[in-house]
């Protein structure tokens, strides 16, 4: 867990996110990127998402809403939501 004052690079929340998944036994291919999507490419399911939401929630302290987490469906999009809370 990461201390709300930490300032982060945009590469390490994306190796954060990376490890969030890797823990949840989620199989990381080597062409991941910013376009990878969830669901499709890393086959995870809704209650998948919803444990990754709240992993997301927990490393970085932040909350996120029920209403955002349809927009969380790349790494990309989680990376740049996380990368605009911190701080707040």
């Amino acid at each position: 867990m990461i201390q709300a004052q930490t300032t982060l690079t945009r590469p390490q929340i994306t190796a954060l996110l990376l490890d969030e998944l890797r823990d949840m036994d989620v199989t990381i291919p080597d062409s991941i990127n910013d376009d990878t999507a969830f669901k499709d490419d890393l086959g995870i399911d809704s209650l998948g998402i919803a444990e990754f939401v709240a992993r997301m929630e927990q490393t970085f302290r932040v909350e996120i809403s029920d209403d955002d987490w349809h927009t969380l469906y790349t790494l990309g999009r989680a990376a740049d939501y996380i990368e605009s809370r911190l701080g707040q």
